[in-house]
């Protein structure tokens, strides 16, 4: 089965339903993707996770203060392009679940390259290294606008501060391919996979 949950794709609204509050997206598959107007707002930051650095541009503070899911029609009409990650795999005749709050795994860090949120997983319970991971969020480069949360994964890594700044660093070298074939990607191109999922290791 060839599963697509995690894949990013740049697709094309096909039409919206007012009574489903949901859009269907051409992503150049055999079914529409299923987008409800809530997963095409910006998200609440998850409970799961202790938010310490605030990387929002202008733009999206904007954004998330003053859209709301009546504005979806005016914000996404039918032809517009958008970018999507499917989170539920197609289950009979319904075409797979999808948001615009795009979340990139890596081994040490999970990217949000649409969300200016920063944090660590409230998994690592031990007070003293959850400072550590702390400074090591506050100390990384990134660009405005893009949140980064560092996983369980990153706990204990002791030498660990030069260890996980270079996965870092690596899982973005990774991103920054997705961002620039997503964000250069030409509109008559639009129902093409630019991220296929796969386990981080």
């Amino acid at each position: 089965e060839n599963r697509m949950v995690g894949s990013i794709f740049k697709g094309r609204v096909q039409n919206l339903e007012a009574g489903l509050k949901a859009a269907f997206v051409d992503i150049g598959q055999s079914k529409n993707a299923f987008l409800h107007y809530w997963d095409m707002l910006p998200a609440a930051n998850d409970s799961q996770v202790e938010f310490i650095r605030d990387n929002e541009s202008a733009e999206q503070k904007q954004r998330k203060a003053r859209y709301q899911a009546k504005d979806i029609p005016t914000l996404f009409p039918a032809g517009s392009d958008i970018v999507i990650q499917v989170v539920k795999d197609t289950i009979g005749t319904k075409g797979p679940r999808s948001t615009t709050n795009i979340a990139l795994p890596g081994r040490f860090l999970v990217l949000m390259p649409f969300s200016g949120a920063c944090g660590v997983s409230r998994k690592i319970e031990d007070n003293a290294e959850r400072e550590r991971l702390k400074d090591i969020l506050r100390s990384l480069t990134i660009p405005e606008g893009m949140g980064v949360i560092i996983r369980t994964a990153g706990e204990g890594k002791q030498a660990s501060v030069q260890v996980l700044k270079f996965a870092s660093e690596g899982d973005r070298e990774a991103y920054k391919k997705f961002w620039k074939a997503t964000s250069g990607l030409n509109t008559g191109k639009q129902c093409q996979m630019q991220f296929r999922a796969k386990e981080p290791g």
